[in-house]
């Protein structure tokens, strides 16, 4: 089971601070009474696996590029997504 103290309330408010999309990183160095965004953004900030998730969604929607039409009769093969390329696993 994981601590629960002090730094890591400090640690999940600083994050739920950086969730927000419209506050500028001053602000949220100013919320977080940091003396420099470094602190804010290296030592407390975490990353999340579902922004980082979708962000490689959309960046792989960014470089697919239809395939031709496969023969009429294609050896079988794995599933393909629609751009042809094998899907990506996320852990």
């Amino acid at each position: 089971m994981g601590k629960f103290d002090f730094h890591s309330l400090r640690t999940a408010y600083i994050n739920f601070v950086l969730r927000d999309s419209t506050l500028s990183p001053t602000d949220m160095q100013d919320l977080a009474r940091h003396g420099s965004l470094d602190m804010t953004m290296t030592v407390y900030g975490r990353a999340r696996a579902d922004r980082m998730t979708e962000a490689a969604r959309r960046i792989s929607e960014e470089f697919c590029v239809p395939s031709a039409p496969p023969p009429s009769d294609p050896p079988k093969r794995e599933k393909r997504n629609p751009c042809g390329y094998r899907k990506l696993r996320f852990y």
